[in-house]
Order: C-alpha cells, then structure tokens, then sequence
C-alpha cells in the first residue's frame, strides 16, 4: 500500500491510514576546541556536527587551562629551554616568546592524560597553562606552563 492508501481486511472493520516521513540533515560549525579557539566546523550526514580551530587566544594566568605534559622517565624535558633541559619539579615555570606552531614552537599539553601519554611516556605532570595559547583536538601550544603536580611514571 502507498501512503494515503485505504484498506478493509478479512475481519469485520475498516481502517484508513495515511503515513509519510521527511528528513533533512545538515552540519554547520564555527566552533572551538574545548572552549578556545575558533575554527571551521565539520558535521556527519545526520545533521550533528561541531567544530574546533586552532586561532591563537589570550588565557589570562589568573585562570589558566589545566593539562597533562608526559617527561621521560629521566625527569629531564625532552626539549632545551635557554640552552638547557631542566629538571621537572613542582613550581618550575617555562615562557615561551616566539610564534606558536602545533607540534613545532611553543609549550605543548594536552587537556585529557591519555593524549598526553600518546607523545612521550614517562612521568606525569599537571601543568596550567596561560599566555598565547593554540588547542588542536589533542594538544594544546602555550606562551606559559606551570608545573603544579608531578606524578609517578605512567606505563
């Protein structure tokens, strides 16, 4: 039977029945990765969709973003600062002053630990970050990050 269609069975009664079903999807973002930055948007074809970006922002160091950044298990940076690896500890605070580039300049984070551990394995710190910041969907690049809790060896 096609919608609008009527019918009567075997059975004592009569019936009528109309039935139709429309849909339309679409996505549209001009979003921001966990609350910063800005960027295009992607969506899926049930109409759901988000966005994230990596345009740079200002976080204030009164309200820095809190994030994970793995060491290797020799307590040492991976990378020098000021001509040095220092080693981590509580307190230990490194500035960056050149451009921000994801995965090349800058200090990096990520918001969720299992990012984190996805780039070095090691010892765990909690840092806050502040200053120029850029976030992608697994890592962040600051101006600013603050040691505030470090942690035993993650396997």
């Amino acid at each position: 039977m096609s919608p609008g269609s009527c019918g009567y069975g075997t059975e004592a009664g009569f019936g009528t029945g109309a039935g139709y079903g429309t849909g339309a999807g679409y996505g549209h973002g001009v979003g921001h990765g966990d609350g910063y930055g800005t960027g295009a948007g992607y969506s899926d074809g049930d109409g759901s969709g988000h966005g994230y970006g990596d345009g740079e922002v200002i976080v204030d160091n009164s309200t820095p973003i809190l994030a994970w950044h793995v060491v290797p298990p020799d307590g040492l940076l991976r990378y020098p600062h000021e001509g040095a690896r220092p080693m981590v500890e509580v307190g230990l605070v490194l500035v960056y002053g050149g451009e921000l580039a994801l995965c090349s300049a800058g200090l990096h984070a990520s918001v969720q630990l299992s990012d984190a551990l996805t780039y070095c394995q090691g010892i765990v710190t909690r840092v806050a970050c502040s200053g120029r910041m850029r976030m992608s969907r697994d890592k962040l690049v600051c101006e600013r990050r603050e040691i505030i809790g470090i942690g035993g060896p993650a396997q």
